[in-house]
């Protein structure tokens, strides 16, 4: 059983407050909220920390001596430049250094046609951004060396690993971007495999294509949700919508309203969690037209009610004021007044005093 069950929209008999309780769940997640960290955010040290001496200024010369070279079209000359500043790099100990002179030159082996020296370059510039902890590069290393490994026919398997270790960094840190870039990275080489059988982590199959959903939809829809609540428990809230918005799309194939609801009402959350309103009111408005749909009046009830609290927090008083009002409506039909009165007291907290 799913730690938050007891609170979610599935436990439909054991609750009668339904919209209540889906706010105030809402609302708790979203306070336990870390902010992600940003990319550019990342702790990174800056070329030329330290102490300065003759080998690192020469080293410098010689980094922007290759961009010049390279701007006047001699890529000849800038290697030979940016090979000389690794080195001296490497003699003083610069780690940072270093890695950006193989920055410059894993991109310009790339464009004189050198694979080998690039991958040499794009592997020495992992090992470095690992050894550095400096997560910035790391994610965009692994990204980058997968991408060039993925081509080759026996390279599959080792760009896999590291996009899966490029994804591992990303949300260790809640990257939201590194997360998407390493996303879509996994999503080009699970759609470049002709191989549904594929063995690979539970999260990567979120990304595979509906031509490679090879499980029972109903079984898996369940299985990837529970992978999507494990990230929202985590607050890595990006990759909680990747696996929730697969299983609310199995869930439709499998014609299961109880998943049905159970996937919309997580991706809610999260989308709520990240600020993306939007989304959030969108999977609500799904939400309501299922339960309508189903002739379920309690399920229209806990959505009216969690429509009219997100549009009132985001200052969208008359929406928010009209599914109150259908909230009152279905909830008198309900024959709860516990409900009733709640609902009421949001929609007259909305009535401006009168001025004396």
């Amino acid at each position: 059983m799913r730690d938050r069950r007891a609170a979610s929209f599935c436990s439909r008999s054991a609750r009668l407050t339904g919209a209540i309780v889906f706010s105030a769940l809402m609302t708790a997640t979203i306070a336990q909220r870390s902010p992600a960290q940003d990319l550019n955010q990342q702790l990174t040290i800056q070329l030329n920390s330290g102490t300065r001496s003759p080998q690192r200024d020469r080293a410098d010369r010689l980094i922007a001596e290759g961009k010049t070279h390279q701007a006047n079209g001699d890529l000849a000359a800038a290697i030979a430049a940016w090979r000389k500043a690794q080195l001296l790099y490497q003699q003083i100990g610069d780690m940072d250094g270093q890695g950006l002179a193989y920055d410059y030159l894993m991109r310009a082996y790339a464009q004189t046609d050198q694979i080998a020296a690039r991958e040499d370059a794009m592997r020495r510039q992992l090992a470095i951004a690992r050894d550095q902890r400096n997560f910035t590069d790391q994610i965009s290393a692994n990204n980058n060396l997968g991408t060039a490994l993925a081509p080759r026919a026996s390279g599959s398997p080792a760009a896999g690993e590291l996009f899966v270790e490029g994804m591992d960094v990303a949300t260790s840190v809640r990257n939201q971007r590194g997360e998407r870039l390493t996303a879509d990275n996994l999503t080009w080489l699970a759609n470049s495999l002709d191989q549904p059988d594929l063995k690979i982590r539970q999260y990567e199959f979120a990304f595979l294509p509906p031509s490679q959903w090879v499980a029972n939809p109903t079984s898996l829809s369940a299985r990837l949700n529970e992978q999507g609540d494990r990230r929202l428990n985590q607050q890595r809230y990006y990759m909680a919508t990747r696996f929730n918005r697969v299983a609310t799309t199995l869930a439709d194939e499998a014609n299961s309203a109880a998943l049905r609801f159970q996937t919309l009402d997580d991706l809610v959350i999260a989308y709520r969690a990240m600020g993306r309103y939007d989304l959030a009111t969108d999977s609500l408005e799904d939400r309501l037209v299922l339960a309508r749909s189903l002739s379920d009046p309690r399920e229209e009830l806990a959505t009216l009610a969690a429509l009219g609290e997100i549009n009132s927090d985001i200052g969208r008083v008359t929406l928010a004021q009209r599914y109150y009002e259908q909230a009152i409506v279905v909830a008198e039909g309900l024959n709860n007044p516990e409900q009733t009165s709640l609902l009421k007291e949001r929609l007259a907290s909305f009535e401006q005093p009168s001025i004396p």
